[in-house]
């Protein structure tokens, strides 16, 4: 590894989509995957994506094996102002003198050297197959995981070769519950092959006026961190070739949001106990802060689940916060500026710092590590969070002076006015600074 050069992951969109890696788009058929896309190409062809590419517009190349090109793929590129001598179509039907299509052309593994040389070719830097599995040649199923990486194996080594980002979409299977790993694909190496697993859904406290609300969430992130984006789906009208209006559809970006990936597959008599749940908590909370002991001993005497507290706590906006130092009691308060709204576009709170964010009660805010190891380490150390998730980083190894904020330390840039020094036990003290 000494001879392993380091260097930061490259996003298309992030935290969504990185370059040079295979990402896979599920959802429930007829939500809008497709839409998505169709933004994405529009969003990189003209250089308006989050990512590395911000101000670059970067070729796409499309495949889609159930959208008509002319009726529906061009209408929805159009209605999101994408570059369409940027976007490209990956051939999928042979037309044969007789007028009869034929099945597609592109399958996987071996055309991969094809599409290959299509990314080369043109410079694109997002490939999109809609559905993947549509791709998968006759001689793999979906079903066997080793036919699965075969198949995928070699689009996994291109987009890695190539540095273009590769956007796969599923639909989900029919397995019960709100496990969203294990309701995508019919095996488990297509998710285990792509480095982000995107979930797309629902809002799930849409209104009967806003039912084209969608939230894309981020089911596994190996490259990234927890996220989820709110968008609408808005019915449009664009020209068609012959001046008439040609109705589509066309998505559109809201903000970030606080629905999580197992919320959009929750039942919907989940959903009435979360909305109750988070209701309940807000009129708690309006009037001040109130220790966490107290708020889950209310809510089990109002028949609130504790897992359900939790997740309305953070759907709303409430904030843990240790008050009294060592020993002392977990707060839970609103949030300034939450606006106590299911699926609302504040985002979460989040302290980046050198090697992460912080811990807190409910683990790392920012889910840059995995929370698990953060809260065993914290719990063997029987003492204060540590500020970061590194285990040789312990609470006993700095110290906060003049009250400093707690989320201070060696793994957090100081606030203004504060910094850090060497304390004579060794350890780290935040203290004022004279200099400012």
């Amino acid at each position: 590894m000494s001879q392993v050069p380091a260097r930061s992951v490259r996003w298309l969109w992030q935290p969504f989509v990185p370059l040079g890696k295979v990402t896979l788009l599920a959802g429930p058929p007829g939500l809008g995957k497709s839409l998505l896309t169709a933004l994405l190409a529009a969003l990189v062809s003209t250089g308006r994506s989050d990512g590395a590419l911000r101000g670059v517009a970067a070729d796409v190349l499309l495949a889609s094996a159930e959208d008509d090109p002319h009726d529906t793929i061009k209408p929805r590129l159009l209605a999101v102002g994408a570059d369409l001598d940027r976007v490209h179509l990956l051939d999928l039907r042979e037309t044969l003198p007789s007028g009869e299509a034929v099945e597609a052309l592109v399958q996987l593994p071996q055309d991969v050297a094809a599409i290959a040389a299509k990314v080369r070719e043109t410079g694109a830097q997002l490939v999109v197959l809609d559905p993947v599995v549509a791709y998968l040649d006759a001689e793999r199923s979906a079903y066997r995981e080793q036919d699965v990486r075969e198949a995928l194996a070699p689009l996994k080594a291109m987009a890695e070769e190539t540095g273009c980002a590769v956007l796969a979409v599923m639909h989900l299977n029919k397995a019960e519950g709100a496990d969203p790993l294990r309701r995508i694909g019919n095996s488990g190496a297509f998710t285990a092959l792509a480095r982000s697993v995107l979930l797309l859904g629902s809002d799930p406290e849409q209104n009967a006026e806003d039912s084209g609300r969608r939230v894309l969430s981020v089911v596994k992130g190996n490259v990234g961190w927890q996220a989820a984006h709110a968008l609408a789906v808005e019915r449009v009208a664009v020209a068609g070739a012959a001046g008439e209006d040609v109705e589509t559809a066309a998505m559109r970006l809201l903000g970030a949001s606080r629905v999580s990936a197992e919320d959009l597959l929750e039942a919907p008599e989940d959903r009435s106990a979360l909305g109750a749940a988070m209701a309940w908590l807000r009129d708690l909370l309006t009037d001040g802060t109130l220790p966490a002991k107290t708020v889950l001993d209310a809510a089990k005497a109002e028949g609130h689940a504790q897992k359900t507290v939790h997740r309305a706590k953070r759907r709303i906006g409430v904030s843990s916060r240790k008050h009294g130092g060592q020993g002392g009691a977990w707060m839970w308060e609103l949030s300034r500026g939450s606006d106590g709204e299911v699926g609302g576009v504040g985002r979460l709170p989040v302290v980046p710092g050198r090697h992460g964010g912080h811990v807190s009660e409910d683990g790392p805010a920012d889910r840059l590590y995995d929370a698990k190891k953060a809260k065993a380490a914290n719990m063997a150390s029987r003492r204060d969070p540590a500020p970061c998730a590194y285990e040789h980083h312990r609470p006993s190894d700095w110290r906060l002076a003049d009250g400093g904020p707690r989320v201070g330390g060696i793994c957090h840039p100081p606030a203004p006015g504060v910094e850090a020094v060497p304390a004579a036990e060794g350890g780290v003290t935040a203290r004022s600074s004279s200099s400012g």
